[in-house]
């Protein structure tokens, strides 16, 4: 039986690995946005960090995916997680 504390941990997998996989590109952006706001491109910035944040919550979904698949996992019961 799939409990709530499985979750909570599985969570944290996914979260390490995602932070793993997103920190390099993460930290490049820093600078990028920055340098936006400077310029005062708020729509270049907003266009920037909202795209940086879409590419982040694919990589954990893309994680999410591939541990519940090898958990052999229902997709139901990974849609409730």
């Amino acid at each position: 039986m799939m409990t709530f504390d499985f979750f909570i941990e599985a969570n944290k997998v996914i979260q390490k690995y995602a932070d793993e996989v997103c920190a390099e590109k993460l930290e490049k952006s820093v600078a990028e946005r920055r340098e936006l706001l400077k310029a005062e491109k708020y729509e270049e910035f907003h266009r920037f960090a909202l795209d940086t944040t879409n590419w982040e919550t694919e990589v954990k979904m893309n994680i999410s995916n591939r541990l519940y698949h090898t958990l052999k996992i229902d997709k139901k019961v990974q849609e409730k997680s």
